[in-house]
């Protein structure tokens, strides 16, 4: 079983993460930011359920210079989500694209990116490895923390409160813990997780398809965001009224019908005897998400 290599695990995620981090420094496009910071989620969930079994030394986060970069990466990709948003509205609405909005944005990438290459010259920009990850797990030893590990994790989404699901950051929230227990499914040892899905932990699939339900509701709140930056909005000349105006409608709808969506799935969480309810709907969004 893959839980056997939990400790080179972490180890070949971390060093995945220094060569898909340096890369970026000569194309922060985003592909390159999407794998980086995908590499980086997968070691911090892998570092979690490390830190989880009660002897380990191993500290559930990531190196703190490399927490550092991974911030800075989300700020390109979050302008990278908003920008290719605008030019869907362009196409969805039959306009053309602000000029000075996108010259903006552009500016703001270029920023951005700019200084992911600045931070990339600094002595060790993705921190050191630690001699507590050369520890191996034994399976006896990883199956109580596993099972802990999964039953807290799911917590939220098995039995969440009613205002979470009108609370953007907590549904982000979710979303994390829900991808961390994917991140860690192949090393858990199979009594873990036989036992977790007896207590009603949904299958592999439905958890992927809740996060990335999830996912397209944060992505959306993302989109949003850009028409309450106030130096976004000065920066519109008057012909850009239609569009943004366009660009809200189509957002805000988009928004809501997932909101709905996810709403429909907390509110009836997935279990092994209903593991096919329907949450695939393909929203004009989607193709806009990047984990």
């Amino acid at each position: 079983m893959g839980h056997l290599q939990l400790h080179v695990a972490i180890r070949d995620h971390y060093q995945k993460c220094r060569e898909l981090g340096k890369a970026l420094a000569g194309d922060p496009g985003e592909e390159p930011i999407h794998n980086f910071r995908l590499e980086v989620k997968k070691l911090r969930a892998l570092l979690r359920l490390a830190a989880s079994v009660s002897h380990s030394s191993i500290k559930g986060r990531v190196p703190r210079e490399l927490k550092i970069f991974y911030a800075m990466t989300g700020v390109v990709r979050n302008l990278q989500l908003q920008r290719k948003a605008l030019e869907s509205v362009a196409v969805q609405a039959h306009l053309g694209l602000p000029a000075s909005c996108i010259a903006l944005l552009d500016d703001r990438i270029n920023t951005a990116a700019g200084m992911i290459r600045l931070y990339l010259k600094v002595p060790r920009p993705f921190g050191r490895t630690r001699k507590e990850w050369s520890v191996s797990f034994s399976p006896a030893g990883l199956e109580e923390p596993g099972k802990e590990f999964l039953q807290q994790k799911a917590k939220g989404f098995m039995s969440p409160a009613a205002t979470d699901l009108q609370d953007e950051e907590r549904l982000h929230a979710l979303r994390k813990e829900l991808k961390d227990i994917l991140y860690v499914w192949p090393y858990l040892p199979e009594k873990a997780l036989k036992q977790a899905r007896s207590n009603g932990l949904p299958s592999q699939e439905a958890l992927s398809s809740s996060a990335a339900l999830l996912g397209d509701f944060h992505d959306a709140c993302t989109r949003l965001s850009l028409l309450k930056d106030r130096d976004f909005l000065l920066s519109a000349c008057p012909q850009s009224a239609k569009f943004l105006e366009a660009a809200s409608d189509i957002w805000l709808h988009d928004k809501q019908l997932l909101l709905d969506k996810i709403e429909q799935v907390l509110a009836n969480p997935l279990t092994p005897e209903n593991p096919s309810a329907p949450i695939n709907q393909n929203f004009a969004s989607y193709e806009l998400h990047i984990d």
